[in-house]
């Protein structure tokens, strides 16, 4: 059960919450630590993988596709805007453009490489979750 001061009580002992920089919320109960994961919301997921790929060397084409992904400004022309077409190609339109005629690829390949890079960035389970869930928006857009 919680506590009003952000501890919980275990077995009737109150068990304080400290937080530590890893962004764990870390209990602290008898000289035994323990740690649970705290919640990131979407922005911040999108932030941290966005921090950790734009270290990482790819493609021009890849980190404009990354980029549009995560909402980020890393290629000259911007990528803002993406499609899969109902054949499973992925189509792009670039800044300034009306329509989308920067032809990228296959979806599928497109999940393979995020997967590809996602052990190279360190990626973790939410951040490769965030980036397979904007691909599929993009299916269901169609």
């Amino acid at each position: 059960m919680a506590t009003a001061e952000g501890g919980f009580r275990l077995f009737g002992t109150k068990v304080p919450k400290v937080s530590c920089a890893s962004g764990l919320a870390v209990r602290k109960m008898s000289g035994e630590t323990m740690t649970e994961p705290t919640m990131r919301e979407p922005e911040q997921i999108r932030q941290d993988a966005a921090r950790k790929l734009v270290a990482v060397e790819v493609s021009d084409h890849f980190r404009a596709v990354l980029g549009c992904l995560l909402n980020k400004d890393w290629t000259t022309p911007r990528l803002v805007e993406m499609v899969i077409t109902p054949d499973g190609h992925l189509l792009g339109r670039c800044d300034g453009e009306a329509s989308f005629k920067a032809f990228l690829g296959a979806s599928e390949d497109l999940l393979r490489n995020i997967h590809g890079v996602a052990p190279v960035a360190e990626l973790d389970g939410d951040e490769i979750g965030y980036l397979v869930g904007k691909v599929a928006e993009l299916k269901r857009q169609r």
